[in-house]
């Protein structure tokens, strides 16, 4: 008697883990196609963020190079 309840409960448990299983690869599938999708409207705007920066990378070089070449060519009081 003490057997066949230890295989009935077995046998729940091991339905119980199968299920959850199956539940988590169909969450895991989901999440997937949300990073997915969320990395799709994502890039156009990152693209964007780095191209700005590099303007403004470009500009604050161009900007330090003509400091420099202003303070260089001003005579130097003292």
């Amino acid at each position: 008697m003490v057997v066949a309840i230890a295989i009935v409960v077995g046998a729940a448990g091991l339905v119980v883990l199968v299920v959850m299983l199956i539940s988590l690869v169909r969450q895991s599938m989901r999440l997937a196609g949300a990073m997915a999708d969320f990395e799709r409207a994502v890039r156009p705007i990152l693209e964007e963020i780095r191209a700005d920066s590099e303007r403004a990378q470009s500009r604050l070089e161009h900007l330090a190079e003509r400091r420099s070449l202003t303070s260089a060519s001003r005579p130097r009081r003292g």
